[in-house]
């Protein structure tokens, strides 16, 4: 499958299952394991982490869903427990972001995301 390929049936999915968020656990129990890796999805400059334990298939997908215009689905913020009650790779070492301040965090700090579906 390619990262174009996977970037369409994550958002057919999440439209399809009239579902308020889709977590990435839930993109991996729908899609399979090559979801799965050992990447992690970042912003250095503030030092921010969107996602843990993920494959390049997935992190390409996700840039691909990112770059889109109109979105199909949007990337948004969701509660840690959400991420835990789902299954999601999550670091339990790292602090969670509340607030980012202006210049980011001075250490990595975990961004909860999930998928919601755009208009």
């Amino acid at each position: 499958m390619t990262p174009t390929e996977l970037a369409d049936k994550i958002c057919a999915y999440v439209r399809k299952e009239g579902m308020d968020y889709v977590s990435q656990a839930q993109l991996i129990a729908r899609f399979g394991d090559e979801l799965r890796g050992d990447r992690l999805m970042e912003v250095p400059s503030k030092h921010l982490v969107l996602f843990v334990g993920c494959s390049q298939l997935f992190a390409d997908a996700v840039h691909i869903i990112e770059g889109e215009s109109p979105q199909r689905v949007y990337l948004e913020t969701c509660d840690y427990l959400v991420m835990l009650t789902d299954g999601c790779p999550v670091p339990l070492d790292m602090p969670t972001a509340k607030k980012v301040p202006k210049g980011g965090y001075k250490t990595n700090h975990f961004v909860p995301i999930c998928f919601r579906p755009g208009p």
